[in-house]
């Protein structure tokens, strides 16, 4: 049964589209891949019907991660390309950084690694341009998590060190754990092991705490 055809006609369309996502997101959670797809096609269609800008090109930011995890990597790829369409005609550097962030990802193994390291700068720097604190730190943790899969660990360790105090200062939790534990991976491949092991265990326990 399509879900829209669950709920009351006489629904405003802003808590019809809440419905669908919500309904989407419990779907694709449970495996029914198919199921969560067609209500995350009729939420966009009814976003491009009736919802502001900033929700259309949120949702095709969230389209295309469930595509990507899927292994639909073309349909990611075009969602993507709309999105970024979208906030750029737009000028939401939130929306233009995680178009970007959602590329970058996307194409890791895939692109020469220059370019993917470009798409994860151009997402920090839209994101300082929007002046998103919470998106500025997942910036720097991308970027950080970039280095150390490339195994430059002096920069992925100064980017980290960086970011942990910015954190702390936003009260940003999450964003203190990944910082955490990039210095401490950064630490181990540099030989630190006896001083990144700590901050390593530190996150995991914060992680497993929701501390």
């Amino acid at each position: 049964i399509e879900a829209q055809a669950l709920l009351p006609a006489t629904l405003p369309d802003w808590l019809r589209l809440r419905l669908l996502m919500n309904s989407a997101y419990v779907k694709n959670r449970g495996g029914h891949y198919d199921e969560a797809m067609a209500r995350y096609n009729q939420a966009l269609k009814l976003a491009d019907e009736s919802g502001p800008i900033w929700r259309r090109i949120d949702l095709r930011s969230l389209i295309a991660s469930v595509l990507f995890n899927a292994g639909q990597t073309d349909k990611a790829a075009e969602i993507n390309r709309e999105q970024m369409r979208l906030a750029t005609e737009s000028s939401d550097e939130f929306g233009i950084s995680a178009a970007y962030t959602m590329r970058a990802i996307q194409f890791s193994s895939d692109k020469d690694a220059g370019t993917v390291l470009a798409d994860w700068r151009a997402a920090l720097e839209h994101a300082r341009l929007g002046g998103s604190k919470h998106q500025i730190l997942i910036g720097m943790g991308n970027i950080a998590d970039y280095y150390l899969q490339h195994g430059d660990f002096q920069t992925a360790y100064a980017l980290a060190d960086k970011a942990l105090p910015l954190a702390e200062a936003a009260n940003d939790l999450p964003a203190q754990s990944v910082a955490v534990a990039n210095k401490g991976l950064a630490l181990i491949g540099m030989h630190r092991k006896d001083e990144g092991l700590p901050l390593v265990h530190r996150r995991t326990r914060r992680t497993e705490t929701g501390d």
